[in-house]
């Protein structure tokens, strides 16, 4: 692993990330907001007072060695610590996470062992709602990362740490923070390093694709590896699963002399359909492909200022990772009719688990929905063709994509477009062999060179694990350069006496100041110019995109 521990930096539920632990805050009596009722059991949590908060009963937590973190007994899924920062300074509070890292560091380290990756814990932004700092966001998010930073860097350098924040308001300070506080230089800045046999290069690459993502040209297309680190099985993994319950029972060594998913999806099938086991093809994998936590590149990804986005996958943890408080923040193609313009939405060639008929699998399913589908796959051809689509977790194999890429090379032919990479692949390990086959229309960017063909398996899950870290934080470092870090300059909340933004946000808001009052009288029932013209709603939009609120 690396010599320091890294904070990844997303917009999401904390709730639903997987992980190895994360921390809920509460005061210092253990009362609970709402927000965070629903992960706790009902008879752990006793009577709400005139807010709404809960007080945990007895019992339903274990002391540490903390004063102020506990361990909640019946968590469902990781491990939930209790953090009792409400009212505390922020000093206190960013030491009470640092405390949480400390308590939870060893179990955490235990269970990532098992699959020979770093433990991730998780956090949100602490203290910034109940918790008193609601008025002072900018300094206690700034307090809370310059400690963290200094902790990964020493005494917790075995670990890794995701805060995630709400809505992009909270996330564009967080990015913003870490911007600043970063070495201006990326080749030199120790939190951005990579392999040195590409460290330039992804660097150099990781400001053009950031560019492109704040310019709005970039779609996303995932693949497999993408949903593995929210613990779904891999697909030679699955179908050796599936295959005990087929008959005759199929081994793993047939289905790898079949050579083609497609094919072993539909040995699968068949062999089913004359099993005592009453389930279908379909319904194995809708059992084994369901999850209720998102990967950390779930998250990294949806939280790219991108809206378009293409998956092979059929599970749906990447729209998990889109939700917050159980709202769906992406539209679905096909499926969703009420898309819109402007509406972010995830294309899914393979279909989805919700909806079982849409699948596909095996071979004739593939053509089937190849020939059927032209529409959609149009639609993949187009954005080809107009945008730069980058490839996460898929390894461009596909036929069906091969065939598809097939006509956007014939329609582009020789024009000057056509010198152009269509794409960018974020690859773990270098493939001088597919790079060359692909290098007329994609660039591939591999993390880490090839192992050997001749080492162990245990030394190739550890460069695997190595590659699969070194991908989330390239995708982390692009969120972090592309995130707009203008969205919380008119948010009072974050423009702390002090603070580097304080200035900007100052100026802005005294340009302002009339157009604000304006809605702020509106807001209060006082008499306004303020009305419901086009006019006045695009300017709100806008108000609102800089965190005003308005």
């Amino acid at each position: 692993m690396s010599e320091r521990g890294h904070l990844f930096v997303i917009d999401g539920d904390l709730t639903r990330i997987a992980c190895d632990a994360w921390l809920l805050p509460t005061d210092a009596n253990l009362s609970i907001t709402p927000i965070w009722h629903h992960m706790l059991k009902e008879d752990d949590l006793g009577p709400a007072d005139s807010r709404g908060r809960r007080r945990l009963r007895e019992g339903s937590w274990t002391p540490t060695d903390s004063s102020v973190i506990s361990r909640y007994n019946n968590a469902v899924g990781p491990p939930i610590f209790l953090g009792r920062i409400g009212g505390r300074t922020q000093d206190e509070q960013s030491q009470a996470v640092v405390e949480f890292l400390q308590n939870a560091r060893p179990d955490a380290i235990a269970r990532a062992a098992e699959s020979g990756r770093r433990p991730l814990l998780a956090i949100n932004h602490v203290g910034t709602g109940a918790g008193g700092q609601h008025n002072h966001k900018g300094s206690a998010l700034e307090t809370l990362l310059t400690k963290l930073d200094r902790v990964l860097e020493d005494d917790l350098s075995d670990i890794d740490v995701v805060l995630v924040t709400w809505g992009s308001v909270a996330e564009s300070a967080a990015q913003s923070t870490r911007q600043r506080m970063g070495n201006p230089d990326l080749q030199l800045d120790p939190r951005w390093s990579f392999h040195p046999e590409f460290h330039d290069r992804l660097i150099e690459r990781a400001v053009i694709i950031s560019e492109r993502l704040r310019s709005g040209k970039v779609s996303v297309f995932m693949g497999a590896g993408v949903s593995s680190g929210a613990g779904l099985k891999q697909w030679d993994d699955l179908l050796a699963e599936i295959g005990k319950f087929t008959d005759p029972p199929t081994l793993r060594h047939e289905l790898k002399a079949l050579h083609d998913n497609r094919d072993m999806a539909a040995l699968l099938e068949k062999r089913l359909a004359r099993s005592a086991d009453a389930r279908s093809l379909t319904d194995h994998l809708a059992e084994q492909l369901s999850g209720e936590r998102y990967s950390l590149q779930h998250g990294l990804l949806a939280s790219f200022p991108c809206t378009e986005f293409i998956t092979t996958n059929v599970d749906s943890l990447f729209e998990l990772a889109c939700a917050q408080g159980g709202e769906k923040s992406i539209k679905e193609i096909p499926g969703d009719g009420s898309r819109q313009m402007g509406d972010r939405w995830l294309l899914k060639l393979h279909g989805t688990i919700e909806r079982p008929d849409s699948l596909v699998f095996t071979r004739a399913q593939y053509i089937n929905s190849f020939s059927s589908n032209r529409a959609l796959v149009g639609l993949v051809q187009s954005m080809l063709m107009t945008r730069h689509m980058l490839f996460v977790g898929y390894g461009l194999r596909d036929e069906d994509f091969h065939e598809l890429v097939h006509e956007v090379r014939s329609a582009l032919g020789h024009a000057p477009t056509a010198r152009e990479k269509r794409g960018t692949v974020l690859a773990l390990f270098d493939d001088k062999a597919r790079s060359d086959l692909w290098d007329d229309f994609v660039e591939i960017l591999p993390m880490r060179p090839r192992p050997e063909a001749d080492v162990s398996d245990e030394e190739y899950e550890r460069e695997f694990q190595l590659a699969v870290r070194d991908l989330e934080r390239y995708l982390d470092l692009l969120g972090m350069l592309s995130v707009d870090t203008s969205l919380y300059v008119l948010d009072p909340t974050y423009s702390d006496p002090g603070s580097t933004d304080r200035e900007e946000a100052h100026q802005l808001s005294e340009l302002l100041k009339g157009v604000l009052t304006e809605f702020d009288n509106q807001r209060q029932g006082k008499p306004s110019l303020v009305g419901t013209s086009q006019a006045w709603t695009e300017v709100r939009r806008l108000l609102r995109k800089f965190g005003a609120n308005v």
